[in-house]
């Protein structure tokens, strides 16, 4: 596939809860390579300048796919979230975001989640707190674009000289 689909939630109205500052963590499995451009997160208060990052963690060997710091600038609202920019590639396998720390509460629903969430390259299959599916953490509104390339061809260029050019002045 090819472009940018949107995948998860897009905001908390999908259900109950609340504002928590808890480590659990959202599990996906990217199906073929593809980029995960953002996540929207929705926090409770600005105050102080609370900064975080994200992280993902590739579960096959647990290794930290990459780190992706934020300051939270917007708060309060259920319906337009902060845009956390993450710009990350990633290959086919499974994965978990989270937080760094829990400096920040994010709100998480407390129902009305419904795993899978799917797009063409990347599945939203879970989370962290078992034994609660309709549970939703942290992350909305995922932006993920197929990476689109193809195979580099040479390309010859020739370069010659300039033909030889003369000026003549000329009066009126």
């Amino acid at each position: 596939g090819g472009g940018m689909e949107n995948v998860g939630p897009v905001n908390p109205s999908i259900g109950s809860g609340g504002y928590v500052a808890l480590n659990y963590l959202i599990y996906f499995t990217v199906t073929s390579s593809t980029s995960l451009t953002s996540v929207d997160i929705f926090a409770n208060s600005t105050s102080m300048g609370a900064s975080s990052s994200l992280v993902i963690i590739d579960l096959a060997d647990n290794s930290v796919v990459g780190t992706y710091p934020f300051t939270v600038t917007e708060a309060g609202s259920l319906t337009t979230g902060q845009t956390v920019l993450i710009d990350q590639s990633l290959s086919a396998g499974n994965y978990s975001i989270g937080l760094v720390d829990t400096v920040v509460s994010l709100y998480r629903n407390t129902g009305g989640a419904t795993f899978p969430y799917t797009v063409s390259s990347l599945e939203l299959t879970g989370h962290s707190f078992s034994g609660y599916p309709e549970y939703y953490y942290y992350f909305y509104n995922w932006v993920v674009g197929s990476e689109c390339s193809s195979a580099r061809t040479e390309v010859v260029a020739t370069v010659t000289s300039a033909p030889d050019f003369a000026l003549s002045q000329t009066t009126l």
